[in-house]
């Protein structure tokens, strides 16, 4: 087996697990000196990708998301480490101690529930709804669907009622990972609520997500968008 498919993706299974040990398992220059690749045994960091926001890490310059190898390079700027070596101090099998950014990891998990209780609460009013694309990033969140709504100020304050009232209920969230024949496909559904597929960090409950403001709704060439935000962001 080789190293790519060695590595365990913690955040897919505890988006709470924010520190820990991991095993280095290659090492190798990268063309921007004096930083060098690192790939770990298992990974913490969070990539930028499907939505969901880039987790930063303490001493750790970026993350990189490789999809098309099956593996994420973690680029580590030596001077933020270890400030008197000039030369590359990992070394194969040694295991480090790598730390995330737990603010982050938490505002972005929440935010990305948000998305998917949006989601909920929009097809439970509009059930003609269908999600095609989301994005959680804190500056501007929404999620886009296949189809359109009439009255769109009273479908904006359904929306609202519905998001607030998912809220109060404090749903659990259930993630399943299923093997499929390339890869292994996972959902994350809202206690009895439709799964879907996702890759991203998730609250426990929708509880933990906070009160989410539905800013406004557009609908525009077949779409409906539904702009969101954290009350608290």
């Amino acid at each position: 087996m080789c190293a790519a498919e060695q590595t365990q993706l913690i955040y897919l299974q505890d988006t709470y697990a924010f520190e820990g040990p991991a095993k280095i398992l290659r090492v190798y220059p990268c063309e921007r000196a004096p930083r060098y690749a690192c790939v770990l045994d298992r990974t913490f960091f969070h990539p930028q990708g499907g939505g969901n926001l880039v987790t930063l890490a303490v001493c750790i310059a970026i993350v990189e998301d490789l999809r098309s190898r099956r593996f994420f390079l973690i680029l580590v700027d030596r001077w933020c480490i270890r400030a008197s070596l000039s030369r590359v101090f990992f070394e194969l099998g040694e295991t480090v101690y790598i730390k995330i950014d737990r603010d982050r990891r938490t505002l972005n998990a929440r935010l990305h529930s948000a998305g998917h209780l949006v989601d909920v609460a929009a097809r439970k009013v509009a059930s003609n709804l269908i999600a095609i694309k989301g994005y959680h990033f804190p500056d501007n969140p929404f999620v886009e669907f296949s189809g359109i709504v009439d009255k769109s100020d009273t479908f904006k304050r359904s929306v609202q009622d519905a998001v607030r009232a998912l809220v109060t209920e404090n749903t659990k969230v259930y993630i399943k990972t299923t093997p499929s024949t390339d890869r292994v496909l996972r959902y994350v559904r809202f206690g009895t609520y439709p799964a879907c597929g996702c890759g991203g960090t998730h609250v426990a409950s929708s509880g933990e997500i906070g009160a989410v403001v539905i800013n406004k709704v557009r609908t525009k060439k077949g779409n409906t968008k539904i702009f969101y935000t954290l009350e608290d962001t």
